[in-house]
Order: C-alpha cells, then sequence, then structure tokens
C-alpha cells in the first residue's frame, strides 16, 4: 500500500463540507477503478441539508466482495489515556440477502503493512431501516445512526484509521460526522472521574460530574446493536438525571459530549 504518510493530530473532525473530496488528512483506494467512495448531497442526522461521504452499491456491477476504502492518513495517537471513534452512518439493504454489503473499520499502526478489524457491520446490523430495492439516500433524520468504536487499544502510536466498503451490489452506504475523540481535551482533562448511578439502573440513572460544569452537554444512549435509543441536549451545572424505565431490560452505552470532550460509559438496565 502506497500513500501519504504525513501526520495528523488528534482529536480529528471530518464533516464532508469541504469542497475537496477526499480533503486534506484523507484519501481513497479505487482498487477496480470502478465502484468508489464519493460525496452527495442528503437529509443528515440533524434534519437539515448536507454533504455526506457514500459509496453507490445499488448500480455496481463488478465483482462481489470488491472492497473500497475511505481512509484517514495517520492520526497521532501518542501520549493519550483513550481514542474514541464516533461517526452517523446510513443504510438500507437490498431485499435479497445474497445482496449484502459490509462496512468495516480496521486500524493499522505499522504504516499500512497489516490491519486489525475494529468494526465490522453487514445488512440488519448496518441496516438505519427497511430493505429496500430502489436506490436509497437518506430523505430524514432518522435514516441515521451514530456508531462508536473503541480504539484505545491503538494508542501510543501513529494510526492509519480506514472504512472499507465491501461490496454485495446491495445498496448505498453513507457516512458523516466523523470524529475523533482523545483524553487531553474536556473534563478529563481536569482530573475529573464521571460516575453513573444505580448501575444497574431499573427507573432512572444519574449522571454526576463531580464538578460544577455549567455546560451543555448532549448524550445518546446506544443499545447493544449500537442503535441510538435516547439522545438529547441538557443544560448540566454538576449532575443531570435520565429516565431509563422506558428501556428493555439489558446492557446499554451512554456517550457524553460537551464542546471537545467525549466520555463513553456503559451501564445496565433492569427491571
Amino acid at each position: 500500500i502506497s500513500f501519504d504518510q504525513s501526520i495528523n493530530s488528534a482529536p480529528f473532525t471530518e464533516d464532508f463540507e469541504s469542497s475537496n473530496f477526499p480533503a486534506q488528512g484523507a484519501d481513497i483506494e479505487n482498487q477496480d477503478g470502478l465502484l468508489e467512495w464519493d460525496v452527495m448531497t442528503v437529509i443528515g442526522p440533524s434534519g437539515d441539508s448536507t454533504e455526506a461521504a457514500f459509496i453507490d452499491n445499488r448500480n455496481f456491477e463488478g465483482d462481489i466482495n470488491n472492497v473500497d476504502i475511505y481512509r484517514l492518513l495517520p492520526l497521532d495517537l501518542n501520549s493519550f489515556d483513550y481514542a474514541f471513534l464516533t461517526f452517523d452512518v446510513a443504510h438500507r439493504p437490498y431485499p435479497t440477502g445474497s445482496r449484502s454489503d459490509t462496512l468495516i473499520i480496521s486500524v493499522s499502526t505499522n504504516c499500512g503493512q497489516t490491519f486489525d478489524i475494529a468494526y465490522s457491520k453487514i445488512r440488519t446490523e448496518l441496516s438505519t431501516g427497511f430493505p429496500t430495492s430502489g436506490e436509497f439516500s437518506p430523505e430524514e433524520a432518522d435514516e441515521w445512526r451514530k456508531d462508536s468504536v473503541d480504539l484505545t487499544a491503538y494508542i501510543n502510536s501513529n494510526a492509519i484509521i480506514q472504512f472499507e466498503n465491501h461490496s454485495g451490489s446491495g445498496n448505498n452506504i453513507f457516512l458523516d460526522n466523523i470524529n475523533l475523540y482523545t483524553s487531553n481535551t474536556g473534563i478529563e482533562e481536569l482530573g475529573n472521574d464521571i460516575r453513573i448511578y444505580p448501575n444497574p439502573s431499573s427507573d432512572f440513572l444519574v449522571v454526576d460530574f463531580g464538578i460544577s460544569l455549567n455546560d451543555d452537554v448532549k448524550y445518546e444512549v446506544l443499545d447493544v446493536f449500537g442503535r441510538t435509543v435516547l439522545t438529547s441536549m441538557v443544560q448540566v451545572s454538576n449532575k443531570f438525571q435520565l429516565e431509563t424505565k422506558g428501556l428493555p431490560v439489558g446492557a446499554y452505552v451512554l456517550n457524553l459530549q460537551t464542546g471537545g470532550y467525549f466520555e463513553s460509559l456503559q451501564f445496565e438496565v433492569i427491571h
């Protein structure tokens, strides 16, 4: 593999609104010269018109399982306590199971010689809506889902992160709002430990920052399939409470974001 080895700093963000694609700090790999990542204007996760990266699996007539890559060039993850990747994804699979597409996120810490798979979803796991034989592009905010990947295993390295489309000639995949968060931003820098309780929870969960925060906090609760089941923006002084009584029994991930700070916590719901 040959590509630009210049080092990008973390944290990192990409919303595909630049006039250039791929933007500085990224590149694409088109193995067969046919299908490749591009950008399209669609309705985004906020419900507004936006630019998003997409891959046209619906009209692809090449070899099944052809791989096309959108790659984040080497990111400096040295001297961090953790690294966490989030992104918005939209995909409605083709009704026929034999025409299934796969999205893989892989990571290399040896200049692209080898890659580890950090995320892999196919068909129903990847889907954000009902199957359709028509050419898919998101037209509503609820056709998107925010997914997250813990990359803490790759700190203390220069990491290459790539989004791989393994085409089954199924339907289009869209990406937006790629963010890489690290531990040198926000509350973690203040030496603060966030507490959540009671855990397990039955009716409510308290999120306690342990300091006077006085800021807006966006939270998202993801189920075991990576689907967003709760999300909101709240004004927080030092703690807030969210209801869990409407959630099915099971394990969940709570993502918290304020400014450049990101934290992910796990909790369980029992009834």
